[in-house]
């Protein structure tokens, strides 16, 4: 089965792609052939996303851009920052990046979870 296949139309990164190529010695020239082949498409430097040849399901450019896909990225790069319950979840959406609580209870919750399964701070995020 091709691992790629986990990733569906979430955009991965450079650590997501180490995760399942972990014996390749150069993952810059993995990710080139990648690239070359059709599997991934490259969003931007350091960020792709599985090709719909591969995935078999259409990239959606609203996904990407969408304020769920935006947060989970906000919360997947920031670097040090560690959220081990939902009170300092709470505590990082209002008080740090002061988001609109009432927006967010509106948010797609789906789109956060399909973050969550292949997020390199997947075991450190308070998602039961």
């Amino acid at each position: 089965m091709n691992p790629l296949l986990d990733f569906g139309i979430i955009p991965i990164d450079y650590t997501s792609l180490r995760s399942i190529y972990p014996t390749r010695k150069s993952l810059n020239d993995k990710i080139s052939d990648l690239e070359k082949q059709g599997a991934i498409i490259r969003l931007k430097r350091g960020l792709y996303v599985v090709s719909p040849q591969i995935s078999k399901k259409l990239v959606s450019t609203e996904l990407i851009a969408s304020p769920e896909k935006a947060l989970c990225d906000q919360i997947a790069y920031t670097p040090k920052l560690q959220l081990r319950s939902i009170k300092s979840l709470q505590a990082y959406l209002e008080e740090d990046i002061r988001l609109d609580m009432d927006a967010f209870f509106k948010m797609d919750v789906s789109a956060f979870e399909k973050c969550a399964e292949v997020s390199k701070k997947k075991r450190r995020l308070p998602i039961s």
